[in-house]
């Protein structure tokens, strides 16, 4: 009788314990870590980082934030600016919500620039769909440049419109927020000086900026002070 009450009495130790201990294990887990992702590059976008020399923690949080996976940009053609099949030296990811995929631009341009990358979005003639792209370089013109951005039914070839923002952002520096074959679509780092200066020469640049746009010249200041920033199109 005393050895089965004393078995019985080493059970009711055993389970008592052995609870205890797993809720402590489980009071002890710790919850994931903040900006550590379970994201991954497959082996093929590791080869694409590869052979570009891209950064890969970069690249990953493209795809991360896109939630598509990574591919290589394409080469626009460097008379007409249409978007090729040929591939660039780039890499883009399909956006799939523009409005975070714009705000997670904005507010990431400067680690890329720090590490000697342009982060951007741009719209693909053959698709029409929009892409988080990312490129080496130090100057944002150079997204301009990549693009072969023109407003050619106003007489600007792509040299025209890179030397009008490079004397822009001399006087006002900005970042290239989106681009397409005609459009260009910047901010200011800081409140823009000279407003209607500015405004006027995106007029004489650009009319469609108040002709299909905000109408006059009042509403387009407005407009520059609020967005801190211009949308160019060349219809």
């Amino acid at each position: 009788m005393k050895n089965i009450l004393l078995i019985s009495f080493v059970v009711f130790l055993t389970l008592l314990y052995g609870c205890g201990s797993k809720t402590e294990s489980t009071a002890l887990k710790e919850d994931p870590v903040p900006g550590i992702t379970s994201i991954t590059l497959f082996n093929q976008e590791t080869v694409l980082c590869d052979s570009l020399g891209f950064d890969k923690t970069l690249a990953t949080k493209i795809k991360e934030q896109t939630g598509s996976s990574l591919n290589l940009i394409p080469q626009p053609d460097s008379l007409t600016g249409e978007i090729t099949k040929l591939k660039g030296k780039g890499l883009c990811a399909l956006s799939t919500s523009k409005e975070n995929d714009q705000e997670y631009i904005l507010n990431h341009k400067e680690e890329f620039l720090k590490n000697g990358y342009l982060l951007f979005s741009y719209s693909d003639d053959l698709d029409s769909k929009e892409y988080v792209a990312m490129i080496k370089g130090s100057d944002d013109l150079d997204i301009i440049k990549w693009r072969k951005t023109d407003g050619i039914n106003h007489g600007h070839t792509n040299t025209d419109v890179l030397k009008r923002f490079k004397n822009w952002k001399e006087r006002n520096d900005f970042w290239v927020f989106s681009i397409g074959r005609d459009f260009v679509e910047i901010r200011f780092k800081n409140e823009v000086r000279h407003v209607e200066l500015f405004a006027k020469e995106v007029y004489e640049f650009c009319p469609d900026a108040i002709d299909q746009g905000a109408g006059d010249m009042k509403t387009l200041v407005e407009g520059i002070k609020e967005m801190n920033g211009m949308f160019f199109w060349w219809d």
